[in-house]
């Protein structure tokens, strides 16, 4: 039974195929980017390819693509007690977002948009499905 649901299943999805359109609430705010780092602890491979979404507002949590020293860089959004970015990997590795904000020289914040999907290449063979934590 499971093998003939399975199949159909599969049969519905290759006629339908995917469309990363449906992944996109505002498409003209909505960019797809590369990680050049990988993240254990986000589930981010490099080379993932990520969904950002710059008209989402963040919210405790959230990873986001933020300037850093000129550079987009991926971080964890802490908004409690003071808000900071977060290294993902590195938690005791905080930068202040209001004097980030301040180094800003044209005045944009420093955060460019929300990671809203991260879509990894599962070719890699480099998921451990039995992680240490």
């Amino acid at each position: 039974m499971y093998s003939i649901l399975g199949r159909m299943v599969m049969r519905e999805m290759m006629e339908q195929g995917v469309d990363l359109n449906a992944l996109v609430s505002a498409s003209a705010a909505t960019y797809y980017m590369r990680s050049g780092s990988s993240s254990v602890n986000a589930g981010i491979r490099e080379g993932a390819l990520l969904v950002v979404d710059c008209s989402v507002t963040p919210v405790h949590g959230s990873i986001v693509i933020a300037a850093v020293n000129g550079r987009y860089v991926m971080r964890r959004l802490l908004l409690r007690e003071r808000p900071a970015l977060q290294h993902l990997d590195k938690l005791n590795d905080l930068i202040d977002t209001e004097s980030l904000e301040n180094e800003q020289q044209d005045g944009d914040a420093a955060i460019f948009g929300v990671i809203t999907y991260i879509i990894n290449d599962a070719r890699s063979k480099k998921f451990d499905d039995n992680p240490c934590m």
